[in-house]
């Protein structure tokens, strides 16, 4: 970006963390964020759980928690308040389809207890 003259931001970089699917893309966007000194890193990380939360994808999610505690992150109230909306139980999981909803129970229930165990390792009731 800085070659063509654009001087990226928070804002930039929470537009190109929309576009993160895996661990690469993650760690490249925040290795660039933190050669690039923007700072505060935390929207970025909120809208990598936003972005998580949406798609239900509590593997990434995990990844992203993982991620908080090693670039050491203070988790705030709003990423609180999106990882606990993320592990509260809704309506329409109740539908997913016999086959995959193993899968998909195996998967939130990793993350629920890996979100108790994060949230008692940083001190947050």
């Amino acid at each position: 970006m800085r070659d063509e003259g654009l001087q990226p931001d928070v804002v930039s970089f929470q537009a190109l963390a929309h576009g993160c699917q895996n661990e690469e893309d993650i760690t490249v966007l925040l290795k660039n964020a933190t050669a690039l000194r923007i700072d505060p890193i935390d929207p970025i990380f909120c809208t990598l759980l936003t972005a998580g939360s949406r798609r239900r994808d509590y593997k990434y999610l995990t990844l992203v928690m993982k991620l908080l505690d090693r670039y050491e992150v203070c988790p705030s109230e709003t990423i609180v308040k999106i990882l606990d909306a993320a592990a509260v139980e809704k309506p329409w999981e109740k539908k997913v389809k016999a086959k995959r909803r193993f899968h998909f129970l195996q998967d939130k229930n990793g993350f629920k207890g890996f979100l108790g165990i994060w949230k008692q390792r940083n001190g947050i009731q």
